[in-house]
């Protein structure tokens, strides 16, 4: 597990949550709140907070580029600088302490489709592992 882990609180700005997650390149981050861990925000979270805004799905934005205007990207800026991390994030996230065995950790990741597991001990926040930590063990 990494033990020096990025996490954002749930009053934080989408924007910059994601300027927190592009600085440190990590593709998520533990969301904390009154004392624990209350979700996981994610890129794939970020994107879904742009889609609310966006008619269609990002894709279509990439596919035609036309469409992405000015305008547009300055409403999805603006979207992501109003959204808090409590509004998007992914809540209840599954926790594991750091005693857990990566079999455990890896066949939680493969049950709910995740790539990454906050540690906790006694309810605070100590780590991170992340599917890579999990495959490189393997």
């Amino acid at each position: 597990m990494t033990k020096d882990v990025v996490s954002v609180e749930e009053t934080t700005s989408v924007l910059e949550a994601a300027r927190v997650m592009r600085r440190f390149h990590i593709s998520g981050v533990p969301v904390v709140g009154r004392g624990k861990v209350v979700g996981v925000l994610s890129e794939k979270d970020v994107a879904r907070a742009l889609e609310i805004d966006t008619p269609g799905h990002l894709i279509d934005l990439v596919l035609d580029p036309k469409g992405l205007t000015e305008t547009r990207l300055k409403a999805m800026r603006e979207r992501l600088n109003t959204a808090s991390v409590g509004d998007v994030m992914t809540a209840e996230p599954a926790l594991i302490t750091p005693d857990a065995s990566v079999e455990t950790a890896a066949q939680i990741m493969r049950e709910r489709k995740i790539n990454r597991l906050p540690v906790v001990d006694g309810g605070r926040l100590v780590g991170i592992l992340t599917r890579h930590d999990v495959l490189h063990a393997l």
